[in-house]
């Protein structure tokens, strides 16, 4: 119900501002500097975005995204895989984590917890 107010109050606002637009170029033109406004600040958020990604692939790239923590190892890290009727899958997904290569000293630092949820196709068997 209160969903149904709420576009409500938006259709009547939206209707009010269409009229005041059409009726009054002062309200149109600052419509349209609002507009203008919020155009370059999505271009702003964009351009953000764009080198945030770009120096995230450059200090993947320089190895910098894979280094070890402080103390020169790298930390445990824990897997959870949660799953319900997945039978057709689990044995693949699984595989491909436990030969992910993520290790120290030839060992790997990683679990892979597969948390079945009442799976009535045995994906916990196969898991």
């Amino acid at each position: 119900m209160t969903t149904r107010i709420l576009a409500a109050v938006i259709l009547l606002a939206s209707a009010v501002i269409a009229w005041l637009a059409i009726t009054f170029a002062l309200v149109a033109r600052t419509l349209q500097a609002a507009i203008a406004l919020s155009l370059l600040y999505v271009a702003y958020l964009a351009l953000r975005g764009y080198q945030t990604m770009r120096d995230a692939r450059a200090a993947s790239a320089g190895g910098e995204a894979d280094a070890p923590g402080e103390d020169g190892v790298r930390p445990w890290v824990t897997l959870v895989v949660a799953a319900r009727n997945e039978a057709s899958v689990i044995g693949a997904t699984v595989a491909a984590l436990a030969g992910q290569d993520y290790a120290a000293d030839g060992a790997a630092r990683f679990d892979v917890l597969v948390v079945d949820d009442g799976s009535a196709d045995g994906t916990g068997d196969l898991a």
